[in-house]
């Protein structure tokens, strides 16, 4: 492994993250032009993490108000289980608590086990379901964290 760090997404980074998307969501993965209204969007937080040159995951995080919305959170499935997600949801927290946030909200597959499980570790608490929330009619578990 190379160097690991946090950074701002920026344009360069735009076609390795919307590849990582794909892959990882298939057809509910962002594009290309997705994130690029990202970057233009004064709302939005958008990070990724990086080992040497190449992105291994990323966030992006909607800041409206006192609340977060995290609206995407990946790792290239070959990082996982080597606290990447744990470095960016922290990145993201730790953002929130220094800019007086108050709460974050996500949502979450229902069958999404791996990162339900990770979302309870670090005392995400069930807030209600969205039934029929994704493509293929699955339902979203929506998830809070107080900070």
């Amino acid at each position: 492994m190379g160097k690991i760090y946090i950074k701002d997404m920026d344009e360069e980074d735009i076609s390795q993250v919307a590849l990582l998307s794909g892959e990882l969501f298939k057809r509910e993965g962002w594009d290309r032009e997705a994130f690029e209204k990202e970057l233009d969007n004064p709302i939005s937080r958008v990070r990724v993490i990086k080992d040497g040159f190449k992105i291994v995951g990323f966030y992006v995080a909607w800041i409206i108000s006192d609340e977060i919305e995290l609206a995407s959170i990946a790792v290239h499935s070959e990082y996982r289980g080597k606290n990447f997600a744990q470095q960016l949801l922290d990145d993201l927290i730790n953002y929130g608590i220094k800019f007086n946030s108050k709460i974050v909200f996500l949502e979450v597959r229902e069958s999404n086990e791996r990162a339900i499980s990770f979302y309870k570790k670090n005392q995400f608490e069930y807030l209600s379901t969205r039934k029929n929330y994704y493509v293929d009619g699955e339902n979203a578990t929506i998830f809070q964290r107080k900070l």
